[in-house]
């Protein structure tokens, strides 16, 4: 009920912190103002920030080694849940990776990934010029695909490369560093600061840590199962229909 603001202290909603009292003489009120509410089954979710040199994926598809992220948070958090994430960032990029331990949330995710905004710090390498700016943010044809286009803003200019800050709602950095390599620039040190609702905070390099289900996510979790139900309500329908015809 905090969560979902239905209870206010004196005209304020609560902050969920362990440390937090509430004073005995405050006044609690139920908010009057009706609010949806989504049911969610015990579905877990995980905060990831992946550190430069692992995979996202689970398994090494170039069979050459390359230690994962599921067993990066296997041995250093000693976690033996079987963990699932749809979030793809490349070997050379770190940020913000999302885990749950649900088959059905990982589907979810994935069917939603693209309402989500992404933020990309990149620093970029090479002559970078008003012209070549514009160029990224307009977006180009590579390779018989469109890229783009970008909001693109220039957070820092440095002496021998520039910091880009790139929004889009594409989850794979690879369409950035494809627009970069278009316009003669390499792409640096590549970090995905925010995910949706999920931001990097206070993490660091490699820390993994347990979070709360946002609201937009329990919105698409619900009408996820609801349209498998709605699914398997139809099939069974057909089913009586054809056998009572029969």
């Amino acid at each position: 009920m905090i969560e979902e603001e239905f209870l206010k202290v004196r005209g304020q909603g609560l902050m969920i912190r362990e440390s937090e009292k509430v004073p005995i003489d405050s006044t609690i009120k139920m908010n009057k103002k009706k609010k949806e509410h989504y049911p969610i089954d015990n579905v877990r979710l995980f905060l990831f920030f992946k550190p430069k040199g692992v995979i996202s994926e689970e398994k090494d598809r170039t069979k050459m080694g390359r230690f994962s992220c599921h067993e990066f948070i296997r041995r250093k958090w000693d976690m033996t849940q079987t963990l699932y994430s749809n979030t793809r960032l490349d070997f050379n990029c770190e940020g913000l990776m999302l885990f749950t331990d649900s088959v059905e949330m990982d589907q979810v995710l994935a069917k939603n990934q693209d309402r989500y905004e992404y933020v990309f710090m990149v620093k970029v390498q090479g002559n970078f010029t008003e012209e070549k700016f514009r160029k990224i943010r307009q977006g180009a044809i590579v390779k018989g695909k469109q890229i783009g286009p970008f909001y693109c803003n220039v957070k820092k200019r440095l002496k021998t490369n520039t910091v880009l800050e790139f929004k889009t709602n594409v989850p794979r950095n690879r369409e950035i560093k494809l627009i970069l390599q278009k316009n003669d620039l390499r792409m640096g040190k590549c970090v995905l600061e925010k995910y949706g609702p999920f931001s990097k905070g206070q993490l660091k390099q490699g820390d993994f840590t347990e979070v709360l289900i946002p609201p937009s996510l329990k919105r698409f979790y619900y009408d996820h199962k609801s349209e498998k139900i709605d699914q398997a309500n139809k099939l069974l329908n057909c089913k009586v229909l054809k056998k009572s015809i029969l």
